[in-house]
């Protein structure tokens, strides 16, 4: 399992990673799609991947039934929760997961996908929340609440998907920290939507380390999605971030407990006392 003591570096495949599996090297965790699984075409590689890593990860990808362009796309009509699957099918509201039976059926379901994918850590539902006062925020806890309660024993991540814009205030992050923080979880994923990797605003870079460290301050290991290269050199996080034939691809970090490793252009902000810890 994941060491919050230890940083590491997750990568998030791609069916065009195919190849460079075949090489055997072992890695400590690997992050794929659900919607792999939902491909009879990517078996051997789904299989392929299982056998390269101690840890496996598999992305539900709900977020993306809050959009409408997605329901129509094959792989993610093929997941069993995804609403495409229906005729008359449209995209999730907030206010459809009123319901505890709801959530539990959609619990449920992500849970079945990541268990078929033989995934280590499941990762509960999640939604993008746009703000502390999104109705998606109350959604997203109580999923998680949800699946803490369904997991047996099986570990239970939690992915907080949350735009720029809704962490740069300390008093949203408070709220948003306050809605995740106390859930007994054995990981937190952060995922923060419309934050430039590359050329981050000195505020955005705050926002985003000061948001890891109220997290890594529970002691469960944090990762965070950003920026990278499959064949980076996992211990020097400035090339990683560039570096490599692969370079914009998503990949995520972890960080150890009092000292969030973070991409190169966070930790050169810090460098420079251009923001504050």
């Amino acid at each position: 399992m994941i060491d919050p003591e230890k940083p590491s570096f997750i990568p998030i495949l791609l069916p065009s990673d195919g190849p460079l599996l075949s090489g055997g090297d072992k890695c400590e965790a690997l992050l794929l799609s659900a919607v792999y699984g939902a491909n009879p075409r990517l078996g051997d590689f789904c299989a392929r991947a299982r056998t390269l890593t101690d840890t496996l990860l598999v992305d539900p990808k709900t977020p993306y039934f809050q959009f409408a362009g997605y329901m129509s796309m094959p792989d993610y009509r093929a997941l069993p929760y995804s609403p495409g699957r229906h005729t008359l099918g449209s995209m999730w509201e907030a206010e459809h997961f009123s319901s505890e039976r709801r959530r539990g059926w959609l619990v449920e379901q992500v849970f079945a996908v990541q268990n078929e994918m033989d995934a280590d850590i499941l990762l509960a539902p999640y939604f993008y929340v746009r703000s502390v006062n999104d109705p998606w925020l109350r959604v997203a806890r109580d999923c998680a609440l949800g699946a803490i309660r369904a997991r047996a024993d099986t570990p239970v991540g939690v992915v907080l998907s949350i735009d720029i814009d809704a962490i740069i205030s300390a008093e949203h992050r408070t709220i948003l920290c306050a809605a995740f923080k106390d859930l007994d979880v054995d990981l937190f994923w952060i995922n923060v939507v419309n934050f430039n990797e590359i050329e981050a605003e000195p505020t955005d870079v705050a926002a985003v380390i000061a948001l890891v460290g109220d997290l890594v301050a529970t002691g469960r290991p944090v990762e965070r999605a950003a920026l990278g290269s499959w064949q980076a050199d996992s211990h020097d996080a400035d090339r990683w971030l560039v570096g490599g034939p692969r370079r914009g691809r998503r990949r995520s970090v972890a960080g150890p407990r009092n000292q969030p490793l973070l991409p190169a252009t966070i930790r050169a902000a810090r460098r420079r006392s251009v923001v504050a810890d």
